[in-house]
């Protein structure tokens, strides 16, 4: 059975590996097929988007094992992520 749970940012911290390992596993295949490295740039992503103002992060665990996971936190008026104002670029392979 699949349990959500919130994390506040230093559980989300504590729990940083699992994290990373779900984030390999899902974007290393297609269609977003990225290198592993990538997998290593979430986890400084996450570490400093975990301190902005609004984080949130929802965890999926089935059976105390962490399967999927979701977040976001608020965004300063007028900004706008990066990228966002252009198409999605697709990578092939």
């Amino acid at each position: 059975m699949i349990e959500y749970m919130r994390l506040s940012p230093a559980e989300a911290s504590s729990r940083v590996g699992e994290l990373r390992a779900v984030y390999k596993a899902v974007f290393s295949l297609p269609p977003y097929n990225e290198d592993p490295e990538l997998a290593d740039a979430f986890v400084g992503r996450i570490g400093d988007e975990s301190q902005l103002p609004g984080f949130c992060l929802v965890a999926a665990s089935d059976c105390a094992r962490l399967v999927g996971f979701a977040y976001g936190h608020r965004k300063p008026v007028g900004t706008w992520w990066r990228g966002a104002d252009r198409p999605r670029r697709t990578r092939c392979g």
